[in-house]
Parts: structure tokens; C-alpha cells; sequence
């Protein structure tokens, strides 16, 4: 089933992804002087991109010619997604402000419902074959 198989490539590519922005994390916080906080965006869009052409391939499949509004589609998706994230996250920490230091549920909420939606949103928006079609 082609939905499992995008799913199985989308899980694979946000691990690696994961792995590979910490490594440079690690690397720019060793070798940077400009800093942990440069550190930390810096490798977040490099395993951004390393995702968005990942998924592109293997995940969807999608084998055209990148356009300028694949990638404003894409960057318009995970700014979404990110605000959902934050904002879950805020939502969840007042929810459970009794449980003191539990950040741990909050987290996995919101990194789940942002991880959902970048998915939706890649498959039927970002890397869709029906988003080009125009009907006349």
C-alpha cells in the first residue's frame, strides 16, 4: 500500500534528519564561537532541508522540476506546523501545570500533532501530482 511506504520513508527521513541536525549541532557548538543559539538554527535548517528534499524523493516521489512555489508551499507548511507546535506545547504545559518539571507529555503532544500535519500537508499539498493540474 503506497500510504504505508510513504509513511515507513516519512518516519525514516525525520529520524535521520533528527540524527543528522544534532550531529551538526554538536559540531557547530564545538568548533562555533558565534554561539549555541547560531548553532541550534543552523542545524534545524539543515536537517529542514535535508527533509524537504528527502521526503520530496523518497517519501512522495515526487520527481518535477522544484519551482519556487514548491518551496513556498514547503516553508508556508512547516511555519505552520511550528506555531501548532508551540502553541500545543504552551497549551499543554498550563494543562498539567500542577505536575511541576513534567515536560516530557507536553513535548511528545505537540511534536506528534506537528509530525501529523507536516505529513498531511507534504502528501496533499507540498509534493501532491494533483497540485498542478488545472481544471479549465
Amino acid at each position: 500500500m503506497v500510504i504505508r511506504r510513504e509513511i515507513g520513508f516519512f518516519i525514516l527521513n525525520g529520524i535521520i534528519s533528527v540524527i543528522l541536525a544534532y550531529v551538526i549541532y554538536q559540531t557547530l557548538v564545538s568548533v562555533w564561537v558565534l554561539g549555541i543559539h547560531w548553532a541550534s538554527g543552523t542545524a534545524y535548517i539543515c536537517g529542514t532541508a535535508y527533509g524537504f528534499f528527502s521526503n520530496r524523493r523518497w517519501a512522495f516521489q515526487d520527481r518535477r522540476l522544484i519551482t519556487r512555489k514548491t518551496i513556498v508551499l514547503f516553508v508556508t507548511l512547516y511555519c505552520f506546523t511550528l506555531m501548532v507546535n508551540v502553541s500545543v506545547n504552551v497549551i499543554m504545559l498550563k494543562l498539567i501545570d500542577g505536575l511541576r518539571g513534567d515536560i516530557l507529555l507536553p513535548f511528545i503532544t505537540a511534536i506528534s500533532i506537528s509530525t501529523i500535519l507536516n505529513f498531511i500537508g507534504l502528501k496533499y499539498f507540498v509534493f501532491s501530482q494533483k497540485r498542478d493540474i488545472t481544471v479549465v
